[in-house]
This record gives structure tokens, C-alpha cells and sequence, in this order.
């Protein structure tokens, strides 16, 4: 829950960014902050009370670890761990613990992601109708701005959603994986934030920079600065100048620009 708040809260964010003031779809920010918590609170005690009303027993000789060694052989080395904790299938309280579960989800389901396809599809409507006084490189730098949050949020979703929402499916279909296969999820899941400084280096620019700098590379992102040394001859005399004077001070306007002032 804390991961879909954080990613809810970027979506609003960005999303408040491109809209001009007194815009319908803007509201107050305490509005949206009672909202978000509203929703974090609600769906948190969905989950947690469901997880609490889960009747886990260490009876290991009940239907459920029978269940498990007669759909899993291989799994028999988990009669010889101390401590372990499964599922009663047994027990009432499962099938009510488990409709919480699913309701939580569907209202999840159908309130997070519908607004999120909102906000992204209306902040690029926004920027393409030019509402409001934003310049041009304003709006392609909100856009730019869009799209790399929408990379960035594919990172946590793909580490920690994905793998965890596949590992549920095995378990709840009873789907016989190499013992590898639980490590490799967990594996993939401690990996996140590996990728997602990687790809935060490789989409925004000056951490690119400081990097090459920090590497060497010192001349990255910088413009060369270069040094002349202009010589500069008047001749003049006190009443007039001559024709040699005149064509030098001449050929010193057009060198120097219009800084340089001419002594008369």
C-alpha cells in the first residue's frame, strides 16, 4: 500500500504541474492529501485484517501440509523444520479471511488504476491543447518530465509487484517449481534498488553529468571557453589622423565588434 500511495502521489503531483490555476481537476492540496490517506488507511486494514484472520497452525500433520506433500513429493524436507507455520485449511475463518483479501484488491483495482490512466492521458491533453500560459519549453519539459516518472514507476512494479503477484498465482495453483525459483524471485525483489538508480542515472541529465565529471570525464556538459589575446595599435596625432590610421582603426571595429570604442 505504501508503494501504490508513493506512485498515486507522483501521478498528482505531475498531474497538478501542467494545470493552469482554478482548473476543475485541480482541488485543494489538502483535498487530495485527505483523499490519499483516506485510501492508504482503508486499504491497509483491508489487507491487515484479512492477514490477521488467516488461521495459521504448526500442526504439521494437518490436511494442509498433507495437501502440499501429496501435490509436492519434493517438498517433504519441510516436515524437519522447527518453528514452521502453515495454512488451516480446515478452519472457517479462511474462506472469510480470503474474501477480504479479493475485496481489497478489486476496490484497489478499481480506484487506483483508473485514476492513474487519468491523470497521465489529461496532463498530455493539457500540454497538447496549450491551456494556460505555459511556454513551449515548458511543455516539452513537463513532458519529458512525464514520461521519465512513468519509467521510473515500471521499476518498482516490475521487482516487487510483478514477482510477488507470480509467486501467488504458483502458490495458489499448486504449480511444482524448481526450489531455485523462490530464490530467484527473492533474488529479482532485492535487486530494485540496483535498476532503479541505474535507470534514474541513465534518464536524468546532470546526474549523467556529475557522474562523467566524477569519472573524468571533466569536460562533459561544458562548453569550452576560449581565450584570445587581441593586440591592439592606434596612431593618431593631434589634429588629424591619416589614411594609415584611419584603415587601423577600421580593421580594430570589425575584429572587436561593437564594444570597442574608437579614439578619436
Amino acid at each position: 500500500m505504501l508503494l501504490l500511495t508513493g506512485i498515486a502521489s507522483c501521478f498528482i503531483y505531475r498531474h497538478r504541474q501542467v494545470l493552469p490555476a482554478g482548473h476543475w481537476a485541480r482541488p485543494r492540496p489538502r483535498i487530495l492529501v485527505a483523499i490519499l490517506v483516506f485510501q492508504w488507511v482503508l486499504c491497509s486494514a483491508g489487507l491487515g485484517v484479512g492477514g490477521w484472520m488467516m488461521p495459521y497452525t504448526q500442526d504439521l500433520t494437518g490436511s494442509g501440509m498433507q495437501l502440499i506433500l501429496r501435490r509436492h513429493p519434493s517438498y517433504r524436507f519441510l516436515l524437519d523444520v522447527p518453528g514452521l507455520w502453515i495454512l488451516d485449511d480446515t478452519d472457517k475463518g479462511l474462506q472469510l479471511a480470503a474474501s477480504i483479501f479479493l475485496v481489497t484488491l478489486i476496490y484497489v483495482s478499481l480506484t487506483f488504476t483508473p485514476a492513474s490512466f487519468f491523470m497521465i492521458f489529461h496532463s498530455f491533453y493539457v500540454l497538447n491543447s496549450r491551456l494556460g500560459n505555459m511556454s513551449d519549453a515548458t511543455r516539452q519539459l513537463q513532458k519529458k518530465l512525464i514520461v521519465n516518472m512513468l519509467l521510473q514507476i515500471c521499476v518498482p512494479l516490475l521487482t516487487l509487484s510483478v514477482p510477488w503477484c507470480v509467486a501467488t498465482y504458483i502458490i495458489s495453483y499448486g504449480i511444482e517449481l524448481p526450489l531455485a525459483a523462490p530464490r530467484a524471485i527473492l533474488i529479482f525483489t532485492a535487486l530494485h534498488a540496483v535498476i532503479s538508480s541505474v535507470e534514474m542515472v541513465i534518464l536524468i541529465k546532470p546526474y549523467r553529468q556529475f557522474l562523467a565529471v566524477l569519472f573524468g570525464a571533466q569536460s562533459c556538459g561544458r562548453q569550452k571557453v576560449r581565450n584570445e589575446i587581441i593586440s591592439i595599435y592606434i596612431t593618431r596625432k593631434p589634429r588629424k589622423c591619416t589614411r594609415r590610421g584611419l584603415n587601423k582603426l577600421s580593421l580594430l571595429s570589425q575584429q572587436t565588434g561593437p564594444k570597442t570604442r574608437r579614439n578619436k
